[in-house]
């Protein structure tokens, strides 16, 4: 695995794949795609964007996307340090890793965050180089830059980071978080969601879930790497509009 512009890349055989949890489906450039000696079927085309569209949006080439149709059917750990991703159909009895309170929201991981003696779901998304929780949550915080992002349905946006005190389940991290734009803020309150944890949690642990997303666990890093800077897009342009709520829906 790599992450260039802060995007979870795997390389399997002669594929390059973009790990994204919070995308509900898989996708390739055929009606099926090969993956771990399997045939799976994928779509071609999702919420207007293909393969290709994807490649040129965040600037990296791909030749599919694994969704979290795909990616729920496993036990999964994700290790950075060791540039690892290692999947499974049962899920390890043994692991160091610290779990961390989580549910699943139309087949989509969601994970329990504590900040400022509260607690708040948030969408667990590896799709994501930009983790972004609502202004009024983390307006007490200091601002470290801007960077732009852009979701599907939503649009481009441009947003200050801001480093927040986090805690996941006992394990607390600074975590630095952008803004959720308005319309992407009532969507995600419509599913009891207040926020969207991105790839950047990576820079700190090491993440892996059981199947169906049970027990997602986290160990933190030996040692932890700096900030990557996102890339210009840290998702796709949108296409055709669409609401978040769709966007959950195969």
């Amino acid at each position: 695995m790599r992450m260039p512009g802060g995007h979870l890349i795997i390389r399997h055989e002669d594929q390059s794949l973009l790990v994204n949890t919070g995308c509900p489906v898989s996708m390739g450039t055929r009606p099926t795609l090969v993956f771990l000696g399997r045939e799976i079927p994928v779509l071609e085309r999702y919420h207007g964007l293909t393969v290709a569209q994807w490649s040129e949006l965040i600037g990296l080439h791909i030749d599919g996307l694994l969704g979290s149709d795909v990616l729920g059917r496993y036990a999964v750990a994700i290790d950075p340090e060791a540039g690892r991703t290692s999947f499974d159909e049962i899920r390890a009895t043994k692991s160091r890793a610290r779990a961390v309170p989580s549910s699943v929201v139309a087949g989509l991981p969601v994970v329990e965050v504590g900040l400022g003696g509260e607690r708040l779901r948030a969408l667990l998304h590896t799709g994501a180089t930009v983790s972004c929780l609502r202004d009024a949550d983390t307006k007490d915080y200091t601002c470290v830059g801007v960077v732009r992002d852009c979701y599907p349905g939503i649009g481009e946006f441009t947003t200050e980071l801001r480093r927040v005190p986090l805690l996941f389940g006992d394990v607390p991290v600074s975590l630095e978080c952008g803004l959720i734009p308005a319309e992407l803020e009532r969507a995600l309150r419509a599913v009891g969601v207040s926020g969207v944890v991105g790839a950047n949690l990576l820079q700190e642990f090491a993440i892996s879930w059981g199947p169906r997303f049970s027990e997602i666990g986290l160990m933190a890093r030996r040692t932890a790497s700096p900030p990557v800077s996102p890339a210009p897009y840290s998702m796709p342009r949108p296409v055709e509009s669409a609401s978040f709520t769709s966007f959950l829906t195969p």
